[in-house]
């Protein structure tokens, strides 16, 4: 039996702006932390580079699931009285 998990998304296109955020973003957090060394040692680079990139993706997905929450408990006005 195979388990499945269903991350939160707030839009269809959540997956998609982290995949194409996270390598600059790592990138750039890195160059600024580290300072030339992060470019010149490659196992720094590695090193720094996966664990950036991973709590990244988990920040991205706990503000996501934050977003959904928000967007379910904080309906539009118009919204409350239709039911």
């Amino acid at each position: 039996m195979v388990m499945s998990v269903k991350l939160p998304r707030y839009t269809t296109r959540d997956y998609g702006v982290l995949a194409i955020l996270i390598i600059p973003v790592t990138l750039i957090i890195n160059s600024v932390i580290f300072g030339g060394s992060y470019f010149t040692d490659w196992r720094k680079f590695l090193f720094a580079s996966a664990v950036t990139a991973a709590v990244f993706c988990v920040d991205f997905i706990i503000c996501g699931w934050v977003a959904v929450m928000m967007k379910k408990d904080f309906r539009l006005p118009h919204s409350l009285a239709s039911g």
